[in-house]
């Protein structure tokens, strides 16, 4: 899949930047699913061992952080060891409750995938894959989105969140940090933080 088509679920990385107010610094705390997971053996997308998320779960997440930030000249989530932030906040960090809205998300994934075409998200192909997370994305922010009453209420809940942490891990990252961004130890007295970002190229880490 080409970085542009991937580049639908997260705008750009550095208009992402330019719009956001969130300071890309500090761990934020989120708040606060589905138990029944594939029994299939995923593809190794990332050669890693999940602490908290099951195998499938965890190839999920991966997938879903890549498409959201792709290399592209700069390298991905995946690169930066985002799915593995993730996994690690999960079995440390997040309460109950957030760990099961985060993993009722990737079920709810799966299930949009599942029924569209007849397979996981992971087992997909490029073209199916981007539609089936545009399908995700429309009915996890759309206008019906945050109705409480809905059944798949937490799963979108939990996707929102999720997709937060997916980009504040990445710009946490050594590699979100300094190629991503911008990031100097000891700037001296003539930094320019209020620099136009068509001036500097990138943003700077904070």
């Amino acid at each position: 899949m080409t970085a542009p088509i991937k580049n639908r679920f997260a705008s750009t990385r550095r208009s992402f930047l330019s719009r956001s107010s969130v300071a890309i610094v500090g761990v934020l705390a989120l708040p606060g699913g589905l138990a029944g997971c594939s029994s299939k053996i995923p593809p190794m997308i990332v050669d890693a061992t999940p602490v908290n998320l099951t195998a499938w779960r965890f190839q999920t997440l991966a997938q879903l952080s890549e498409m959201i930030l792709p290399t592209t000249d700069t390298p991905g989530a995946i690169t930066a060891g985002v799915p593995q932030y993730i996994d690690g906040l999960l079995a440390s960090w997040a309460k109950p409750e957030t760990r099961k809205s985060f993993e009722a998300a990737l079920d709810m994934l799966d299930n949009v995938a599942s029924k569209a075409h007849g397979a996981e998200f992971i087992e997909l192909g490029d073209g199916a894959q981007v539609s089936t997370l545009e399908a995700y994305e429309a009915a996890c922010f759309g206008k019906d989105a945050y109705d409480k009453t809905d059944a798949d209420a937490a799963a979108k809940a939990g996707y929102r969140g999720l997709k937060r942490v997916i980009y504040r891990g990445y710009y946490h990252s050594e590699v979100g940090c300094t190629q991503e961004l911008q990031y100097e130890l000891n700037p001296g007295p003539n930094a320019r933080i209020d620099a136009p970002l068509s001036e500097v190229g990138r943003s700077w880490a904070l």
